[in-house]
Formats: C-alpha cells, structure tokens, sequence
C-alpha cells in the first residue's frame, strides 16, 4: 500500500520549504483535516479557514459581493478568486 495524497503534498511541501492554506466551504474542513493528520504538519500547513456562509467568503476570503451574488456563479468559478485571495495572506 502506497503512501496517501496528504502525506506525499505534506513531504513535497516540507522538502520545498513551502506552505501551504486552506478555504473550504461544503467540503466543512475535511481538507484541512486530511493535511493535519499526517505527522509533521505544521512545518508546512498555515492555516485553514472554512467559510460557509457568503459572508464568510467575503469578509475573510476577498470574494466580492457580486460574485457571490451572481447568477452565472458555477460551483467551481469562486475557487481561483479564494486561491488567490488565500495566497495573499
């Protein structure tokens, strides 16, 4: 049995001197749960924050309003703007 995702994006992100954040929404902190479980962690993983509720989004991810509110919104277009507000931090 091979080693699970998390532990080789925890080993590649701590042989890389990087970090990694977490913005998670329906997924409730599964993500950041699965990272946190592997021995060793916290040299790579920062923080994660789940944000359900629009406001959340808004406020603690950068997500404008108008985003959040639009009609065209797919499930999967938020996602690079939370990429790239998480990256910011």
């Amino acid at each position: 049995m091979g080693n699970t995702a998390e532990f080789e994006l925890i080993k590649t992100l701590l042989d890389k001197k990087s970090t990694v954040a977490t913005a998670e929404s329906c997924t409730g902190g599964m993500v950041a749960a699965r990272l946190t479980s592997v021995s060793g962690a916290s040299g790579a993983f920062k923080y994660g924050a789940v944000t359900y509720c629009n406001e959340a989004k808004n406020v603690l991810l950068g997500v404008s309003t108008e985003t959040l509110m639009s009609t065209e919104l797919s499930p999967k277009r938020p996602q690079k703007r939370w990429r790239l507000a998480s990256a910011k931090s």
